[in-house]
């Protein structure tokens, strides 16, 4: 159910949601608190939606939440600070989203490499770089999470990739390359899944359907 609190003024509202979500750090772990910094926070309409938000608990054990703030306009125009609701649920893990760096393989036998970096706000970011016994070079990366506020927002949302499902994919753009596995072209859409020690990557050109793909196996 959602929650409601109620305030005399949207200061004091404010007061209580940074006191509640104050900064913490490792040297407080005894004390149960949130990394509001190290989360995505979106705004939309009405909604402030923050994603994977880390609370930690008293015992120092850090937990993944997504949490909804809805706020009710008045006839005036005015936000009705008596009347704020507040959902909140565990983020759910998604094992196609996080990605094993190290030494792949393709069909053909060429040699890849994955690499791996966590970005401001709790997303991942991996960079493939393969290389042809002809020299020819494919460099690619990725980036975890919703669409809203990507790195590539902007070229994805031009090639209509937020117009199919997509929770379980990563999105990013071939950096440099030519025709690699069927497609795959400098400044082309990929996307990227990780199934066990099995890197699925796909070639989208410029649009939001699959024109190749291959499947990358971990040394």
């Amino acid at each position: 159910m959602p929650l409601k609190f109620h305030n005399n003024s949207l200061r004091s509202l404010a007061l209580t949601a940074v006191t509640s979500l104050a900064i913490a750090t490792p040297s407080f772990a005894a004390t149960s608190n949130a990394h509001l910094e190290n989360a995505q926070i979106y705004g939309i309409g009405k909604k402030i939606q923050i994603v994977r938000l880390p609370t930690v608990n008293a015992a120092g054990e850090i937990t993944y939440h997504n949490v909804t703030i809805g706020l009710n306009i008045l006839n005036n125009g005015r936000v009705d600070a008596t009347d704020v609701t507040v959902n909140s649920s565990p983020t759910p893990a998604s094992a196609s989203n996080k990605f094993i760096p190290g030494t792949y393989t393709d069909g053909a036998g060429n040699i890849c490499t994955v690499v791996t970096n966590t970005l401001p706000g709790g997303r991942l970011e991996a960079a493939l770089s393969c290389k042809q016994d002809n020299g020819a070079v494919i460099q690619a990366n990725w980036v975890t999470g919703l669409i809203r506020a990507h790195p590539f927002e902007l070229d994805l949302k031009a090639a209509s990739i937020d117009k199919i499902p997509y929770t379980s994919y990563s999105w990013g753009k071939v950096a440099n390359g030519n025709n690699w596995w069927g497609c795959m072209h400098a400044n082309d859409i990929v996307s990227a899944r990780q199934i066990g020690n099995t890197l699925a990557v796909g070639g989208y050109d410029l649009q939001n359907k699959q024109m190749c793909g291959v499947n990358l196996t971990k040394k």
